[in-house]
């Protein structure tokens, strides 16, 4: 049948250059497999039904079982994938263009997959022998011409995005107390966003009041570690925590301030403060 296709028509390789572990290996093969299927369910509007497999070497290997799959659906994912590779590394630091047929998992694998080569102040300890991460992908798409990315363009790319801090304070519910790798933690249940923000100690005395207002409400003021999308990471530096005071119903005040008005309606009282006749504001 002329829909028939067999697997070897449909390869897609990446060589991991340099002296690689086998966790990196598998990390990247799995990344490269699920771009794959996300690629295929944008471009066919179904469940993916090719079936990718890889090699247990430092070459990735995705090669496709096509369980029905026409052979120019098998093709144009390829194609899109080769298509993804070069616009990550045309955009030379910029927002990466992705194609059409990428969704958000395609994205986020591609990322992690190019995002595993290693910085360049590392790449001398792997050719001592270390095995670590690759210093560059060589993409091999059947049919197509290999395509290099090499770590200065993926590390200018796609480095870490940069942390920020400021001075500030959390407010929320102080629900955890911890003491891990040697340092003493808690975490605030942020009012509102409900995040969970951990928060480090540094001094014994906001250690007791952290115990104190466990489970409380609290303000914590101190360095505010933003992640880059602008989000609360962590809270350092703490100078202070102070328990909010719980808030009295209003029912309760009633009658607190006896003959506040000295006989005169809410009315006459307001306008007497106002410092006019007419209930209006003074300019």
């Amino acid at each position: 049948m002329a829909d028939e296709v067999e697997s070897r028509d449909f390869r897609i390789k990446i060589e991991l250059e340099g002296s690689v572990d086998p966790d990196t290996v598998a990390r990247s093969a799995s990344d490269l497999v699920h771009a794959l299927r996300d690629i295929e369910e944008n471009l066919t509007h179904s469940t993916p039904k090719v079936e990718w497999r890889w090699q247990d070497d430092a070459t990735v290997w995705a090669i496709a079982l096509p369980n029905g799959v026409k052979a120019e659906v098998l093709k144009k994912i390829c194609d899109e994938a080769r298509l993804g590779f070069e616009r990550v590394k045309e955009a030379d630091g910029k927002e990466i263009n992705w194609p059409t047929s990428f969704g958000k998992s395609a994205q986020r694998r591609f990322r992690s997959l190019v995002g595993q080569l290693a910085r360049k102040e590392s790449i001398e300890d792997s050719r001592k022998g270390a095995a670590g991460r690759p210093e560059a992908l060589q993409v091999y798409i059947q049919g197509q011409l290999p395509l290099l990315i090499d770590h200065v363009v993926i590390r200018e790319e796609l480095g870490r995005g940069k942390t920020t801090t400021e001075r500030a304070s959390i407010d929320g519910v102080l629900d955890l107390i911890s003491v891990r790798g040697g340092a003493l933690k808690f975490e605030i249940t942020e009012h509102g966003t409900k995040r969970k923000i951990t928060c480090v100690i540094t001094e014994d005395a906001l250690l007791k009041d952290a115990k104190k207002a466990l489970g409380k409400r609290i303000v914590a003021e101190g360095v505010l570690q933003l992640k880059p999308d602008g989000t609360p990471k962590q809270l350092s530096q703490i100078k202070e925590i102070w328990i909010r005071p719980v808030a009295v119903p209003i029912a309760t005040l009633r009658g607190s301030i006896p003959n506040l008005t000295g006989g005169l309606s809410p009315e006459e009282y307001v306008r007497k403060i106002r410092g006019n006749n007419r209930g209006d504001a003074s300019d």
